[in-house]
């Protein structure tokens, strides 16, 4: 795998628009987000303001295969927003991502003891690269996330601590008994 190339957002809300308009997403609220709608989150701050970033995530000189936004960032637990398109997937850049993310936050936010993010329980992708990061499962919560067709499915959620990231970085899951 190339070494992965991350790259802030701060502006260009139309490519970031059209870039997840275009996608699709099986594993977030809005599966397929319309155009206008990101437009609208955008200028709300969704993906910049003070405490909220997010990064394009690419490879060499390729274009996006990724976004990553990074939210609550003034609370000791940020979270994570992470999308990945389809003919990616299963590549291992995901798991990339979560590692520079995490390093990201416990280097630049020093006020951050832990950092986490939640899945749907049938995301098991995302889960495996929970694990492989060496992230907890803390939580799940019966029954919390809303499909767009209607369907209630368990949300869990997923954290390492500040203390635990130096060797939760050299591929030790845990076993939790949520």
């Amino acid at each position: 795998m190339n070494e992965l190339v991350v790259n802030p957002i701060t502006e260009d809300w139309e490519a970031l628009a059209d870039w997840l308009s275009r996608g699709h997403w099986p594993f977030h609220r809005r599966v397929t987000p319309g155009r206008d709608e990101v437009l609208e989150q955008a200028a709300a701050g969704l993906f910049h303001g003070p405490e909220t970033r997010s990064f394009w995530l690419a490879q060499a000189a390729d274009p996006p295969f990724g976004l990553l936004r990074l939210f609550d960032l003034a609370d000791p637990t940020p979270l994570f927003d992470l999308r990945i398109q389809p003919r990616q997937r299963g590549r291992g850049l995901g798991e990339a991502a979560l590692r520079w993310a995490t390093g990201h936050v416990f280097a630049e936010h020093p006020g951050a003891s832990r950092f986490g993010g939640y899945t749907r329980q049938d995301n098991e992708a995302m889960c495996r690269v929970f694990q492989h990061c060496g992230f907890t499962l803390e939580a799940r919560h019966r029954e919390a996330w809303r499909t767009e067709q209607g369907e209630l499915l368990d949300t869990l959620g997923w954290f390492v601590l500040r203390r635990e990231w130096p060797t939760a970085a050299e591929f030790r899951p845990r076993e939790s008994t949520v």
